[in-house]
């Protein structure tokens, strides 16, 4: 198997995939979870907010090592 060059563009890209996978398993963890714990629903909520920092700051990195 090749080994594959990564460019933080590519790295990037990969990582947004792999976020937004993660955010569809939340989703569907909150979607199980609605209506019997209101405490787990709130913690899917603290976590897609984490990700969606995790995404801003990659998509930052990949900025400004392409520049």
């Amino acid at each position: 198997m090749a080994t594959q060059s990564w460019t933080p563009k590519r790295a990037a890209a990969k990582s947004r995939r792999k976020i937004e996978a993660m955010r569809k398993l939340y989703l569907d963890v909150a979607y199980i979870w609605g209506d019997e714990d209101n405490y787990i629903v709130l913690l899917v909520d603290k976590a897609l907010s984490s990700l969606d920092e995790m995404k801003e700051a990659i998509a930052e990195a990949a900025e400004v090592e392409t520049s």
